[in-house]
């Protein structure tokens, strides 16, 4: 068994947004305190707020919260089974 567990690998994609001139600066100035890029601080701020939206967590309440971004719009509300029976 490994001492170190493998690093993550995860799918990007490309996201294209207009935002308000001052939050993006509020952005920049927070990606540099924590040291990382702009687009970690966007995903983790939507993750946070996807794991916390209770209501919308009851909106789809067959995929977990932290999976909720790799679904895709057609599968929103339906069953684990009704998913599996797409594939």
């Amino acid at each position: 068994m490994a001492l170190i567990k493998k690093q993550k690998t995860e799918v990007l994609k490309r996201l294209s947004i207009r935002i308000e001139s001052n939050l993006l600066d509020q952005l920049t100035t927070y990606a540099e305190y924590l040291e990382s890029s702009k687009d970690y601080v966007i995903a983790e701020a939507i993750k946070y707020i996807i794991e916390r939206d209770k209501e919308f967590a009851q909106s789809v309440p067959t995929i977990p919260p932290t999976n909720v971004g790799n679904i895709m719009p057609q599968y929103v509300g339906r069953t684990e089974q009704q998913i599996g029976a797409k594939k």
